[in-house]
């Protein structure tokens, strides 16, 4: 049975940072470029986290590009919808600028959310309708 006790005690985003930082665990290296977890090749992360992985990561932005290319059956497939991961990269300054411009009109549209709320908007961006198991729970 799934337990929430951020959501529980309604704690929100700058609640939880605030016991990271206090614990001295403080917020992992990745969520600087990422939203989630820090699994690299997650089906689920924004195409700007694939770019930010090639700066932050080229030699697995390439292995992920690998597997999109490398099929022996002559299966196809991308890691993001309707482009490949080299076509993003192609795109890099468009979707670096869009990106930008959706954190600033949700950091202008909303003050301290529940955790919840705040995941609940994340999933709502994605271009898929579920998350993966892992995130999900």
């Amino acid at each position: 049975m799934p337990v929430f006790p951020f959501k529980e005690r309604e704690l929100v985003k700058a609640d939880i940072i605030h016991l990271l930082e206090d614990s001295g665990i403080g917020l992992p290296n990745y969520y600087r470029w990422r939203s989630r977890s820090g699994c690299y090749f997650c089906f689920f992360q924004r195409k700007y986290e694939w770019i930010r992985l090639a700066e932050e990561h080229p030699d697995l932005f390439e292995k992920a590009v690998q597997y999109e290319q490398q099929h022996k059956d002559g299966r196809y497939y991308t890691w993001a919808q309707g482009e490949t991961l080299l076509e993003l990269l192609a795109r890099k300054d468009e979707i670096i600028t869009q990106h930008e411009r959706s954190v600033a009109r949700e950091q202008s549209k909303q003050p301290d959310l529940v955790l919840a709320e705040v995941l609940e908007t994340v999933l709502d961006e994605q271009d898929e309708a579920m998350p993966c198991l892992a995130c999900h729970l």
